[in-house]
């Protein structure tokens, strides 16, 4: 039996998430009526056959905003309004209308003083066109999504993902989708935002996904894991004569520890053991197991960071870990677990 001191040591549970997806951010509509001289009377706007009221010349944007939204075909929550009362004012078409190319409103200021033809109407932007991810981004429009999920193009809360075209790689994390609920997933938030691309980004630049994790900063304790061998021996005439391999041995592991600090780089709460058992926050996580018909399973990924550094420093990969036993205690910060890994032996790497 093997013993790690896990008393300078992080612990990482990983599932096995992997996939890509492509970049199409996606602009909302935006139509601006100007005011050029116009000094009294009123006009009107009309959108998809229906028409506002007479409106003053000089009103405010959040009454010009209200009385678009009064159309059935705009309807509220799909408008935002902002600029100047009497002299411009941007007309971006948001919620269900939002990311679409979509036709002009037609305003009619014929009662418009001195002349009536001060206050006009122009296109600022064509909705629906794909643009390129940007620097300081935090949401993306996303199609083309392959996840090795059984819901494929589902993108999980809390996935990692990296994008092609960044100057200094960075991993990001989704902290919504929209849809909220189903799929396909049509664009995400995440955190950090994007940073400086490398010359520029590109529509359609490649999202590469990484499994999701959780960080256990580890106060005390031990992990103890066993690998076994197992022989047959033949015997010719009574007398030992050869040995064959017999049938291969799951690695065991047990670990008991205290923990500082649990993050999983979302803010969400999720424990170890939601992630140990793909339950509660870590519902959507994907198994580590190339088998998705097989029990669910995490990596464990123990990185033992010696003050000294160098060639001291470890990091050991316990696969496909299934808990079968599990014991978590909140209030004094304590986990037991114990079970096997679908592996003979961890992987290590020293003196990282």
């Amino acid at each position: 039996m093997a013993r790690i001191d896990l008393r300078n040591c992080t612990i990482y549970l990983k599932d096995g998430l992997a996939g890509t997806a492509a970049s199409a951010k996606k602009t909302n509509e935006k139509q601006t009526i100007t005011n050029d001289g116009g000094t009294g009377g009123t006009f009107t706007v009309t959108y998809g056959g229906e028409e506002t009221g007479l409106l003053p010349w000089n009103l405010t944007p959040a009454q010009l905003e209200s009385a678009l939204e009064g159309l059935t075909t705009i309807g509220e929550g799909n408008i935002l309004v902002t600029g100047t009362a009497g002299d411009s004012y941007l007309c971006e078409f948001t919620g269900s209308l939002g990311q679409t190319s979509l036709s002009m409103m037609v305003i009619d200021t014929a009662s418009i003083t001195p002349d009536g033809d001060e206050v006009t109407i122009a296109e600022t932007l064509d909705g629906g066109t794909g643009t390129a991810p940007a620097q300081g981004n935090t949401s993306l429009t996303i199609d083309t999504i392959v996840l090795n999920t059984l819901d494929t193009d589902l993108v999980p809360v809390g996935a990692r993902f990296t994008l092609a075209g960044e100057a200094a790689a960075t991993v990001h994390v989704v902290t919504a989708r929209t849809p909220t609920l189903t799929s396909p997933t049509t664009s995400i938030t995440f955190t950090p935002a994007l940073g400086a691309a490398s010359s520029s980004y590109s529509t359609g630049a490649v999202l590469t996904f990484a499994p999701n994790q959780v960080e256990i900063t580890i106060g005390d304790g031990d992990l103890k894991y066993t690998e076994a061998d197992q022989y047959k021996y033949d015997l010719d005439r009574g007398e030992l004569d050869t040995v064959r391999r017999g049938d291969d041995v799951p690695m065991e592991v047990t670990t008991n520890f205290t923990f500082d600090q649990v993050a999983s780089g979302t803010g969400e709460a999720i424990t170890p053991i939601e992630a140990l058992k793909g339950t509660g926050a870590a519902s959507e996580w994907v198994t580590s197991s190339t088998d998705l018909c097989e029990p669910y399973a995490v990596d464990m990924v123990v990185e033992d960071v010696r003050p000294c550094g160098g060639s001291e420093s470890s990091t050991y990969t316990f696969p496909d870990f299934r808990s079968e036993k599990r014991d978590f205690d909140l209030k004094n910060a304590t986990i037991a677990v114990s079970g096997k890994c679908n592996a003979l032996e961890p992987t290590i790497v020293r003196g990282v």
